[in-house]
């Protein structure tokens, strides 16, 4: 792969027009971003601890718009790094690119905590909604659903546009560059699950079927190495790789933080965790002594954990950019960081799993999200496909731009429209939304009752 093609300021649904105005076209995707509808809601989703009593506690847009933080000094580093600038690249554009994708990696992440992917899967994995893919859809089009995933979902809220509310295509209108660096799983996966074991790339799959060919589009133009010579599965954009350490890194060790706040991990474990991986890079430099409080002595070690993995990364990005280009790297850079870094930030999350992760209140939400997620499902398949008098008062107030009616569509390809446009529905819930609409429709509470 080539830097001058990997780095494209064409936008999606625009790229006719030829149009340009005096701002950086990646500033302006990262705008975009902000203002969009889909972003602000993630204010109310649950990054780790659900419906927080401590003001300070993550929510998923503040962990977006840190991850953003982390991703801008990761591209640009690396771009310095690789004296980019020689090949007439702009290290502030490569920080750009990968802000902006840092922004929204998490926006097609359904409500309710990490197990909501899978509670949407399991609705369709269960008896009832098997069956009814199977009745509705053919084989290839049922995977989108019972293996739902949220970076594909994401992927499909960025460039997709409803035929029903506009005439203009391309979703947000963002550019190449910034749409290839969010897909970390430039793939729709559908073979058997030892295939990926050992290339983080394909651990999941990042596309649905309704978005193969756009992604193909923004692929080709960006010169991404195909891989095996399928036609849905490509290398990583290099900037991917960024993106993901840009989240892997504020994941691991703003969620000690947040771990340590609500009381599930001990001051000394937390501050001795955030200190093996700040010593982990050598350059490190620690002046905690002139901090009193405990709070903010935690604090202080985040950022420095912070700095540390940042560094660590862009070490490995250089180490292997090879490989990168050439397609040939299946590794994380958190996995590719020297031995004593990997041992700190694995000790890390392994701490997080076994006591943050645990805390009652985050399963009790997660074990209701495999209730309420596949509950207003069903409800509102129910209705989609029914024509009862319950069926027709839902459709009417809750699925009226969702059920796809074009005729020029066969009709398995209708009602995998319909069925893509409910579970974006359900996907783009808040927290509070999410349970609120669910007690409606199951009778627990009436509007304003």
């Amino acid at each position: 792969m080539d830097w001058n093609k990997l780095i494209d300021d064409t936008r999606l649904g625009c790229e006719a027009s030829g149009k340009k105005d005096n701002r950086n076209s990646y500033f302006r995707d990262f705008d975009r971003i902000v203002f969009s509808k889909e972003f602000r809601l993630l204010q109310a989703k649950t990054q780790v601890v659900p419906f927080p009593e401590r003001d300070a506690t993550h929510t998923r847009l503040t962990h977006s718009i840190e991850t953003a933080s982390v991703g801008r000094s990761l591209g640009i580093l690396v771009a310095e790094r690789l004296k980019l600038e020689e090949q007439g690249i702009h290290p502030e554009d490569i920080g750009a690119i990968v802000a902006a994708a840092s922004l929204c990696h998490d926006i097609g992440n359904p409500p309710l905590g990490h197990s909501g992917e899978a509670a949407i899967s399991q609705y369709f994995l269960d008896p009832k909604g098997r069956g009814l893919l199977d009745r509705l859809l053919t084989e290839d089009q049922r995977y989108d659903f019972q293996h739902f995933e949220g970076n594909a979902m994401g992927f499909h809220l960025l460039t997709y546009s409803n035929p029903i509310k506009t005439n203009v295509k391309g979703g947000l209108g963002l550019t190449y560059s910034t749409l290839a660096a969010f897909t970390k799983y430039p793939n729709r996966f559908k073979g058997e699950k030892n295939e990926r074991v050992g290339n983080a790339c394909y651990k999941k799959a990042g596309l649905l079927k309704q978005d193969v060919d756009e992604f193909a589009k923004i692929a080709n133009q960006l010169g991404l190495v195909p891989i095996d010579g399928k036609e849905d599965t490509w290398c990583r954009h290099p900037l991917a790789y960024l993106t993901e350490a840009a989240d892997d890194i504020c994941y691991a060790v703003v969620d000690m933080e947040d771990g340590y706040r609500n009381g599930s991990v001990s001051y000394n474990e937390a501050r001795k965790l955030l200190l093996n991986v700040i010593k982990a890079w050598p350059e490190s430099i620690l002046n905690e002594k002139s901090i009193i409080d405990k709070d903010e002595i935690i604090g202080y070690l985040r950022a420095k954990a912070i700095n540390a993995l940042i560094q660590l990364c862009v070490d490995a990005f250089e180490k292997n950019a090879s490989a990168i280009l050439e397609g040939r790297f299946k590794s994380t850079l958190i996995e590719s960081m020297p031995k004593k870094a990997q041992k700190a930030y694995k000790a890390l999350k392994e701490t997080e799993v076994e006591k943050v992760y645990t805390h009652n209140n985050i399963l009790l939400t997660e074990a209701a999200g495999f209730v309420v997620l596949p509950g207003l499902l069903d409800i509102m398949v129910d209705a989609a496909f029914n024509n009862g008098e319950r069926s027709k008062k839902i459709q009417s107030c809750i699925l009226k731009e969702k059920i796809c009616n074009d005729k020029a569509l066969c009709q398995e390809d209708r009602n995998y429209q319909t069925l893509l446009s409910i579970v974006k529905y359900v996907a783009f819930m808040t927290d509070t939304y999410a349970v609120k609409l669910y007690r409606e429709l199951t009778g627990i509470q009436l509007p304003n009752y």
